[in-house]
């Protein structure tokens, strides 16, 4: 069970203003610019006869194949907007002034084509919600997306309107550079709002680098390339995710959102110190609150629990009903085993909006750190209720089922976050593991190569598929490679060099392998009974008695209640022909197990060597009750010290 960490988005709401033009001609048709075919190329292009619709479709296709599985055919695409741009520019055929050519255009876009926000995802989670091929089709969106089509349609028609940014926000603008601008709000079927408001509501002088500017077409590209890497990163794509948030910077060098967002994927690939610089880069451009917060992540992964507390207050300073910043105070007292405390964060969160699936999920963390498994079974529910594609919630849940016995449960809930993160690691290691634990190995071993196809470097997850294949004499070579690969990605794995050996000493009768496999086990760990015991059976088996003593002997001191060892350890004596330790071995293995019939019998001939007769006959008759097969040779031997 983990906590979920707050990741914040970039959530853009677009205002449709009014657009002002004033005598020229308006020309429309198909473009004919380059077509690029990489998001690399469309980065390093130039504004010269760039295609914005081309690369927005383009960048769509390659995403919407990536993370939903579905092809975009983009010049079916780019003919259905030449075909609504000719439309568009017959409405405005023969109007004459700004307002009544921006009235035409809202209408033909909010009224008669029906652009909205979508109400049930306002922050852009869903990637239906930024491609642009899905905008189109949907007609539907949030601030960004829905400034796409004012964008396209404006290229097409040759206007001057300019996508411009805000802090967590993006709307469009007409600026010829003669009339007064006007802001275009598209997320208000196209409210004219001033400069004003903007600096009003987010506190900015007008003279920020960034924000508030009008964006060239490539740089539009770069703030799609940023909402675009966070719909990759809640897909677990990290690296796809990280290739993207640095081509929005690389286009956009002083926009916080995208450093910010740059630094949550570096925390989430483990690069805390990356994350600090990227979060304190955005706070630098921008006070933004949920860079603070983000901060106070970054913090947190380092354990630097005092600063990550005072960047989390500092969010709340500027935003006090931020969210995230409860959260993630919560996911510190939650760390630091304080779970009243974590609780009252996150239901302070769940104030401001109840809606929040992550104050939901991590409440069920606290719940179940807590043993209160009931309330937080009902936490985990209701978390995917409120975000059915909330893949770390099914983890938690699936997590939850597993001590509580509910395998085939887990496995249920595994497999829906699977279906939504099919890249999530833990989803599918989960999985195997609960594949496993009901003793279902072909299922088992399916989920983890394909565990193994998600993460091709895991050591464990060979492991244990070694550990599978063992149990079948027809898949031992597997078993052995797959032991082989656990070691490849982990030289250091002394458990699966102990599995190697004892293949190779157990079924595959090479003792000379096994010896190998077992002396590298103790060089990763001298103090590895479990090789040190095989070990002496190797030595015992090929004639190295006394060094099976030392073996043995460094078992036993470390593991008292060892009966094999205790008994192995008798043997190499007896082979020694040290008979006052063999005695001693077998009466401790006698001792641990007072059913160990084959100790009684060699303690028999033991007492007989020393001339113990009555113990011997005692040892004999008990192993002969318990079942052993006895030397009737030793028996007639003995019958003679009867009474």
């Amino acid at each position: 069970m983990r906590a979920l960490k707050f990741k914040p988005e970039l959530f853009f709401y677009t205002l449709v203003s009014l657009l002002f033009l004033h005598a020229f001609v308006v020309q429309t048709g198909t473009k004919t610019a380059a077509r690029w075919t990489s998001v690399s190329e469309i980065v390093n292009a130039t504004d010269d006869n760039f295609d914005l619709a081309y690369a927005l479709l383009h960048i769509s296709n390659t995403s919407s194949t990536d993370l939903l599985g579905q092809f975009v055919d983009t010049q079916r695409y780019l003919n259905r907007i030449d075909s609504l741009t000719q439309v568009l520019q017959k409405r405005l055929h023969g109007v004459k002034t700004p307002v009544q050519i921006i009235t035409v255009i809202n209408n033909f876009l909010f009224s008669e084509l029906g652009f909205t926000t979508d109400a049930s995802d306002t922050t852009g989670r869903n990637p239906r919600n930024l491609f642009i091929n899905d905008v189109l089709d949907r007609r539907k969106g949030y601030c960004l997306s829905l400034a796409l089509p004012y964008l396209i349609f404006a290229e097409r028609l040759n206007l001057p309107i300019y996508g411009v940014p805000a802090p967590g926000h993006f709307f469009v603008r007409y600026d010829d550079g003669v009339y007064e601008s006007v802001n275009i709000e598209t997320t208000a079927q196209g409210q004219p709002l001033g400069d004003d408001y903007y600096n009003s509501k987010y506190k900015l002088d007008g003279a920020h680098e960034f924000y508030l500017r009008n964006l060239t077409k490539r740089q539009i590209i770069g703030v799609f390339l940023n909402n675009l890497g966070n719909c990759y990163r809640r897909a677990n794509n990290l690296r796809e995710a990280l290739n993207l948030l640095q081509a929005a910077i690389k286009l956009n060098p002083n926009y916080p959102e995208a450093h910010t967002n740059l630094g949550n994927v570096y925390l989430l690939k483990k690069n805390a110190d990356a994350a600090i610089h990227e979060h304190k880069k955005a706070l630098q451009l921008y006070p933004l609150a949920k860079a603070y917060t983000n901060l106070g992540s970054a913090y947190t992964a380092k354990g630097m629990y005092n600063e990550a507390r005072k960047a989390h207050l500092q969010a709340l300073e500027i935003s006090p009903e931020l969210t995230g910043a409860y959260i993630n105070l919560g996911n510190i007292f939650l760390k630091n085993n304080e779970y009243k405390a974590a609780l009252n964060r996150y239901r302070t969160a769940l104030s401001f909006d109840s809606t929040l699936a992550i104050a939901h999920a991590n409440m069920g963390s606290a719940y179940q750190k807590m043993g209160i498994l009931s309330k937080s079974l009902l936490a985990y529910k209701k978390a995917i209720d409120l975000d059915p594609i909330f893949s770390e919630a099914y983890l938690n849940l699936g997590n939850l089922y597993t001590p509580l016995g509910a395998l085939r449960d887990a496995v249920k809930t595994y497999k829906k976050g699977i279906a939504i993160s099919p890249a999530m690691f833990e989803l599918r290691l989960n999985l195997a593991n609960a594949y496993r634990d009901l003793h279902d190995d072909k299922e088992a071993i399916s989920a983890y190569l394909e565990t193994i196809n998600v993460n091709p470097n895991y050591a464990l997850a060979y492991y244990n598929l070694g550990l599978l294949y063992s149990k079948r004499k027809i898949t031992l070579p597997q078993a052995v490679k797959a032991y082989e690969a656990a070691i490849k990605y982990d030289e250091k794995y002394a458990e699966a060099y102990l599995n190697l050996g004892s293949l190779f000493q157990d079924d595959l009768q090479d003792l000379k392998k096994a010896e190998k496999n077992f002396k590298i086990a103790l060089k990763y760990r001298p103090g590895f009974t479990e090789a040190h015991f095989n070990m002496g059976v190797v030595y015992l088996k090929t004639g190295r008695a006394k060094k099976a003593i030392t073996a043995f002997k460094t078992v036993v001191a470390k593991q008292k209640s060892s009966v094999d060892a205790f008994y192995n350890l008798a043997m190499a004596y007896h082979e020694t022909g040290a008979a006052a330790e063999e005695i001693e071995a077998l009466e401790n293995t006698i001792r641990l197990d007072s059913k160990r019939a084959d100790a009684h019998h060699y303690l028999a001939i033991a007492f007989y060597k020393k001339k113990k007769f009555e113990r011997a006959i005692f040892h004999f008759d008990q192993s002969r009750r318990l079942g052993y097969t006895v030397d009737r040779k030793f028996a007639r031997i003995l019958s003679q010290y009867r009474d």
